[in-house]
């Protein structure tokens, strides 16, 4: 794969958090016209060198063979590129094996890196969302960007919660196959609608509840759910977007040095906390099922 700007090569060089200022305003200074064509490339070609760039991360040892992918779709994004959308999508349509080594970890927050490129698309968006085939937790992801921008953005929410409603009918109907109407897949949706506090969501619970597609241990049972929507003293999750194109990137995570403490007690973890088991999840996206 011939590549117009050599300057690109960083992009399969570094760790997902290493990728310089310096890298990033050189990158972004190359002609937008043929830097989105490399891009676009690198989305597209990567995933289907799969075998090949596997074997060479896991022969030399260098992962970040894998990460032009990760990314490419944040350059995309910061320039706003929404042609490139369905070539990003295709990202997350990849086996979970594949998804989680191109993305991996750092997938938690890819949501707000679609913003720019799905705003205005959220025919496809929920359009990907009734696709059969996908891995539930791939779909949840980007799930949280429907909820996060019906917070944030008022003028859109009878847009977006018809296209909730629709969601939740194609869920329901005969049609389904398993893939879409995945307990797993609906019961974080269940979450992420609590997470916006509002309770024009709740004749849809009660309809995906009733189907037996929302599991208790993961969302709560009915009551539970309802008293999220009116009760729980927490402010409606909004979209939290990068202010310039260096926040797109993830930066280093630093070591916490690590005290004497007493042991506590036990607690219930919220779903929305850090995961206990270390992954950089959220609980409720990672070991809350298991």
């Amino acid at each position: 794969m011939q590549l117009t700007h050599p300057e690109l090569n960083i992009l399969r060089s570094v760790h997902k958090d290493e990728l310089s200022r310096q890298h990033i305003d050189t990158i972004l200074a190359l002609p937008r016209e043929t830097l989105v064509r490399d891009l676009r490339t690198i989305l597209r070609n990567d995933p289907e060198r799969s075998d090949e760039l596997l074997d060479e991360a896991e022969f030399e040892g260098h992962w970040e063979r894998l990460n032009g992918p990760f990314f490419a779709m944040r350059f995309l994004a910061i320039l706003g590129e929404r042609e490139a959308l369905d070539d990003a999508l295709d990202i997350y349509r990849l086996p979970r094996d594949l998804f989680d080594a191109f993305i991996g970890d750092w997938s938690e927050e890819d949501f707000t890196v679609f913003y720019p490129l799905l705003k205005d698309r959220m025919d496809l968006f929920f359009g990907y969302l009734k696709e059969p085939g996908h891995d539930w937790y791939q779909r949840a992801i980007l799930n949280q960007l429907g909820t996060r921008m019906y917070v944030s953005e008022p003028d859109r929410r009878e847009e977006i919660i018809q296209h909730y409603e629709q969601l939740t009918d194609h869920l329901l109907g005969p049609a389904a196959p398993d893939t879409v109407a995945d307990p797993n897949f609906v019961s974080g949706m269940v979450t992420d609608w609590i997470d916006t506090k509002e309770e024009k969501f709740i004749p849809l619970v009660e309809r995906l509840y009733a189907a037996g597609l929302v599991i208790d241990s993961f969302a709560g049972n009915l009551n539970e759910i309802k008293s999220g929507f009116t009760e729980m003293d927490y402010e409606p999750k909004g979209l939290k977007l990068p202010q310039s194109p260096y926040d797109y990137f993830p930066r280093r995570r630093r070591p916490q040095p690590i005290l004497a403490k007493p042991r506590p007690k036990q607690r219930k973890i919220g779903r929305n906390e850090p995961c206990p088991c270390g992954s950089g999840r959220k609980y409720k996206r990672c070991c809350l099922t298991r």
